[in-house]
């Protein structure tokens, strides 16, 4: 499977190398001023991946912006925009590849259609009067669309699913059950997957710590530092870090009241 998603990064980055991407991205970047300083693809994509740290994030923004528009505009150049959307996301769309490939152990190969797919339907429908970090809304929303897709493919699995007469599970002996795990602290149930524990948890924590909530999911179940967390989100380290510290205490006041 890694093969197969190293040729696609591979096969994108041939497309915006030709004559005519070049041709293209000089039609686009007419249209759209966030992009005329760059002389090519290749400039933007260098651009792109350079760390981004205060004021460039608005930038990034911005460019990604005018990218979006220009495939969901659907005029010529279109294509190229949702090449250099892929190839600029390339790393984060990568963590979010290897964090996610243990949801497919038996169809290794739908993780890169699944994600493609999830990422055109985010770039295809984003509101921007409701996004304020477009950078930050594309990741994000891929990898939760990803995550969802493959609940909801279980749970219709195990919805059609029978266990056959003959199946070797009748001939295998008793065993006695295990203990049942602890009861949460937060009210969840021992048997739910991950994911399930992670959504039912941000619910729970929504109310207390407001926006913050992410930065507390990341942090503390995804072991992020507040530096990754802070970009992810299109924040600097320092405010990232002053909103965590916020979120904290808000917490700790709200168990001090229980």
């Amino acid at each position: 499977m890694r093969a197969s998603w190293e040729a696609l990064h591979a096969s994108l980055g041939q497309s915006v190398r030709t004559l005519e991407a070049e041709r293209q991205f000089n039609e686009v970047k007419q249209r759209h001023g966030a992009l005329r300083r760059f002389e090519d693809p290749a400039s933007l994509l260098d651009h792109l991946h350079r760390k981004a740290t205060g004021a460039d994030l608005d930038e990034k923004d911005a460019i990604y912006g005018a990218l979006v528009r220009a495939v969901q505009a659907g005029r010529a150049g279109a294509t190229l925009a949702s090449s250099l959307i892929w190839l600029g996301l390339w790393p984060a769309l990568d963590a979010i590849f290897r964090r996610r490939a243990r949801l497919y152990p038996k169809r290794p190969e739908e993780l890169i259609s699944d994600l493609g797919d999830c990422l055109t339907d985010v770039v295809e429908s984003i509101d921007f009067s409701r996004v304020k970090r477009i950078t930050a809304t594309l990741v994000w929303s891929t990898e939760r669309d990803v995550v969802d897709g493959c609940r909801r493919t279980w749970e219709e699995n195990a919805a059609r699913e029978e266990l056959p007469d003959d199946s070797p599970l009748g001939a295998v002996d008793p065993v006695e059950p295990k203990d049942p795990p602890p009861r949460s602290r937060f009210g969840l149930k021992g048997d739910l997957p991950d994911e399930d524990e992670v959504a039912i948890i941000r619910a729970r924590l929504l109310p207390i710590v407001g926006d913050d909530v992410d930065l507390v999911i990341g942090a503390a179940i995804y072991g992020q530092s507040q530096r990754q967390l802070g970009e992810r989100l299109g924040l600097t380290h320092e405010a990232a870090r002053k909103r965590f510290q916020r979120a904290l205490e808000r917490l700790r006041r709200h168990l001090g009241r229980r």
